[in-house]
């Protein structure tokens, strides 16, 4: 589909340059990350200001994908480096997990990731209007 004006617009609002000096200048040390997890939130921030738009992060089972997935986020939506994110599962159940520890997670001041931002479900059909 076509964008609408408003949204045109918020594009050309978008400041990158203030974006990547935010994640460069702010440290993840407050996310409640492992250390492994937090080396894989600065390997993907490192690659989008490399200019990279296709990343892929493997980790195996168990070791927090979704708590990692969860910082990585918070710090990019954050530093107004991207305004909406489609976080995609194959399987309903794997959707309720993951809507689940997005609101259990505590990110900062002991607040979760849907105490600060709007999130979707996936019983909703349209994302909010800007």
């Amino acid at each position: 589909g076509w964008h609408r004006p408003e949204e045109l617009l918020a594009i050309l609002k978008q400041d990158l340059d203030a974006s990547a000096q935010a994640l460069k200048n702010e440290p993840p040390d407050y996310l409640p990350l492992r250390g492994y997890q937090l080396e894989a939130v600065k390997a993907v921030e490192g690659a989008l200001l490399e200019g990279k738009r296709e990343i892929l992060l493997a980790m195996a089972t168990g070791t927090g994908k979704t708590r990692t997935a969860i910082g990585l986020l918070y710090r990019l939506i954050r530093a107004k480096f991207f305004r909406r994110v489609l976080f995609l599962v194959d399987r309903t159940v794997l959707g309720e997990q993951a809507g689940n520890a997005f609101k259990d997670v505590r990110l900062e001041n002991l607040q979760t990731f849907t105490d600060i931002y709007d999130m979707k479900g996936l019983r909703d059909l349209k994302p909010e209007q800007f």
